[in-house]
């Protein structure tokens, strides 16, 4: 084996060890909010659940590590006239909570976006749910000298986002 190729492998391998203090498969614990439907999947270890809110909106979850946080949550949308105005009132809220927006990407009934608001990296996404009546999301708030750690875990997670029944919807 070349050296070139034997420092690759050890490269390779170091990368991996790194992430092995994130989730990897079969290490996500599911939540589901049945007010509005919001499921999503959260690492099964180094999270602790904060007191959820007396409305039921959803869950956080905070980092045994580094105090980063997650956000399962859904919501009326009762903000604006249709998604693509509530998307508009989402961004604009979160500029004028300090968040400068660096990425932004749309479909048909999501966004996201993320951006930094002093040290910590905000990312969210958001679904249209209930035939547009509600709203679910999953935000995630950590410090930007975690990115890496948390990386996989703001890919997996909001990838697993989706809107189940709810009692919103009946």
């Amino acid at each position: 084996m070349t050296t070139h190729a034997m420092v690759a492998r050890a490269a390779f391998a170091a990368g991996a060890f790194a992430m092995a203090g994130a989730a990897t498969a079969g290490e996500w614990s599911p939540y589901v909010n049945p007010r509005f439907g919001a499921a999503a999947e959260i690492p099964a270890r180094g999270f602790t659940a904060d007191p959820p809110p007396e409305n039921g909106d959803g869950q956080r979850w905070t980092s045994d590590e580094d105090g980063g946080t997650i956000a399962i949550y859904g919501a009326y949308q009762v903000l604006a006239d249709d998604f693509d105005g509530y998307r508009t009132f989402a961004l604009e809220s979160a500029r004028e909570s300090g968040v400068e927006i660096s990425y932004e990407r749309r479909g048909p009934g999501w966004f996201v976006y993320s951006g930094i608001a002093g040290d910590t990296i905000v990312y969210e996404r958001v679904e249209e749910a209930c035939g547009g009546d509600t709203i679910v999301a999953i935000r995630f708030d950590y410090p930007k000298s975690a990115k890496r750690r948390w990386d996989p875990i703001v890919k997996h997670g909001a990838a697993s986002l989706e809107a189940r029944p709810s009692e919103a919807c009946r």
